[in-house]
């Protein structure tokens, strides 16, 4: 049991991402002689966006936490990889880029047509850069340079 006088309060956390408080108020109640108490609550995840998952505060004096990126939400991403073409090979791994992560979709019914309407974005390249790497090919021993595109960026778009 904890006692609060008054002005004093209480942070309290319950189900995980609800944070209530409890403030003790200077005022008495005029029926029962004790001091009134004031309590709030708050859904603190429902501040995140749509791409974010709430983190709980590590410190008990603050109620809400943040809301941090869940990783998932569309980027660019590094890549190290051994390229090979045919019978040639990079010498030692390349750093390339891709673009990974989610894109909003739905379905909606359309009666006019009696059938579901999709709506899917995807996660794409938005803008292209060539690259050259040099390849070392086996059959003849000889260097040869080898051009790709990567994205610049990344973005959802419309499929």
């Amino acid at each position: 049991m904890t006692v609060l006088g008054p002005g004093q309060s209480l942070i309290q956390y319950f189900e995980g991402e609800m944070c209530y408080t409890v403030q003790c108020l200077h005022d008495k109640d005029p029926h029962t002689g004790f001091y009134a108490m004031e309590i709030t609550s708050i859904n603190c995840s429902q501040k995140c966006g749509s791409h974010q998952v709430y983190a709980p505060s590590t410190d008990p004096q603050v109620c809400c936490g943040s809301c941090k990126e869940d990783g998932k939400t569309c980027k660019r991403v590094a890549i190290r990889t051994t390229i090979r073409k045919d019978d040639c090979r990079s010498n030692a791994p390349v750093t390339v880029y891709s673009c990974d992560g989610k894109c909003p979709s739905a379905t909606i019914f359309n009666f006019n047509i009696n059938s579901h309407a999709r709506f899917c974005k995807c996660c794409r390249e938005s803008g292209l850069q060539t690259r050259t790497v040099s390849l070392y090919c086996s059959r003849n021993a000889t260097m040869v340079d080898y051009n790709f595109q990567e994205p610049l960026d990344c973005s959802c778009q419309w499929n």
